[in-house]
């Protein structure tokens, strides 16, 4: 019960950024390929998209705020997630993104099934700013219930992704 608990926190913590100072809030479209750790598994393809909200926190150097992510994949899975996600500038244009979000999973064939409702999705990717204003990234990510259920194969994934700007 105590993990549910962080859901409704990361929630209020969205909706108080939000009330701040708008800065870098874009849109993250992605196109990619997930592996699920099961033999059984129906891996393939997969889109998702992301609201990266306003990034007025400083966490560890990356410019941070709330976010909230949503994937289709093409067995029927589906996941939903609110949580953290930060940016940071390198040399030139480019940047590296990060992204923790807790949230739900709902598997599409039971050999998708990674052990639990409840899984966290991990992101980094590296990216680069084009002139128009986009921003384009490769990111690798990793949807687990981190072994809050005896069974936790995991799922894997690479995606590209363009990120608009509001």
């Amino acid at each position: 019960m105590r993990r549910l608990a962080i859901i409704p926190s990361l929630f209020a913590a969205f909706v108080l950024a939000q009330l701040q100072p708008t800065q870098a809030q874009e849109i993250a479209i992605g196109l990619g390929y997930g592996d699920f750790h099961a033999e059984q598994a129906d891996s393939g393809a997969f889109v998702s998209l992301e609201y990266l909200g306003a990034r007025n926190w400083d966490l560890f150097g990356f410019d941070a705020g709330p976010g909230i992510s949503g994937q289709a994949h093409q067995a029927g899975d589906s996941f939903v997630g609110l949580g953290i996600q930060g940016q940071r500038a390198l040399k030139g244009d480019w940047f590296v993104e990060v992204s923790i979000m807790p949230g739900l999973f709902s598997e599409g064939t039971p050999g998708n099934d990674l052990g639990s409702t409840i899984e966290i999705r991990s992101l980094v990717g590296l990216g680069r700013r084009l002139r128009d204003g986009h921003r384009i990234s490769l990111a690798l990510s990793h949807i687990s219930n981190a072994s809050i259920s005896e069974r936790n194969p995991g799922l894997n994934a690479i995606s590209l992704r363009l990120h608009t700007p509001l």
